[in-house]
């Protein structure tokens, strides 16, 4: 079975192309997709022949994916034989399948940028910038011994609490840059004030009250590279 649902989704791809295709050969001819009662009746008949061909297939599928429970005697637990199928519910389920002609976006460009300004890694995430993934870019890109004393992240607080127990980061100070901390993290999160205040770490401040390191240089670093979104 195995070899015929992948035979079968060697085909989904074909179809998906073919139907893409046709849309483009209309949009062509007159730049705008016409409704379906103006398609030429060939092409209409075989879009509508590769869509119950994807139904079809999503059902069979479906249907091969589906886990039961049996006893001793090979009988499905909770089964009831004398039970009729719903008259009101497809063969083909409830679900259907949508193909997507257009590209899907990413969410950002993440980057890791020294206190010089220097990019050191980038990462294209998808979806969203999530904790999860910030905290994997960060250990793909000091995957070798050397670890960096400080990393500031202006989602340190929820950076911190989700790798509090993994050993990468030991020995690394999460804080949140100076800016971030001031301005958009509040006083009441008694986590994010004891555990993510550049101000605890000695190491990060000069004797007259400023900062050694510019702690927001990925922020204004961000502002360079959205120059060039409009030819991305």
């Amino acid at each position: 079975m195995i070899d015929i649902v992948s035979s079968m989704q060697n085909k989904i791809t074909f179809v998906l192309s073919r139907i893409a295709l046709h849309l483009l050969l209309m949009e062509a001819e007159s730049a705008v997709i016409p409704p379906t009662k103006q398609l030429k009746p060939d092409i209409l008949n075989e879009v509508r022949h590769d869509f119950n061909f994807i139904i079809n297939f999503k059902a069979l599928q479906d249907a091969h994916e589906q886990e039961f429970e049996v006893d001793a005697e090979g009988n499905v637990v909770g089964e009831d034989k004398n039970q009729e199928a719903c008259p009101d519910k497809p063969l083909g389920g409830n679900r259907r399948i949508r193909a997507q002609f257009g590209r899907k976006r990413t969410h950002n460009e993440q980057i890791i940028v020294a206190p010089c300004g220097v990019i050191i890694a980038r990462a294209t995430f998808y979806g969203a910038e999530a904790i999860h993934s910030v905290a994997e870019f960060i250990k793909r890109t000091y995957y070798a011994d050397y670890r960096p004393d400080h990393i500031f992240f202006d989602n340190n607080c929820c950076l911190k609490l989700s790798v509090k127990d993994d050993p990468f980061f030991k020995n690394i100070g999460l804080t949140v840059d100076v800016f971030h901390f001031k301005c958009k993290h509040s006083t009441k999160d008694l986590f994010c004030q004891q555990n993510c205040n550049p101000a605890a770490y000695p190491e990060l401040m000069r004797n007259d009250g400023g900062w050694y390191f510019n702690s927001s240089i990925a922020e204004q670093t961000n502002v360079w590279i959205a120059g060039y979104n409009a030819i991305c």
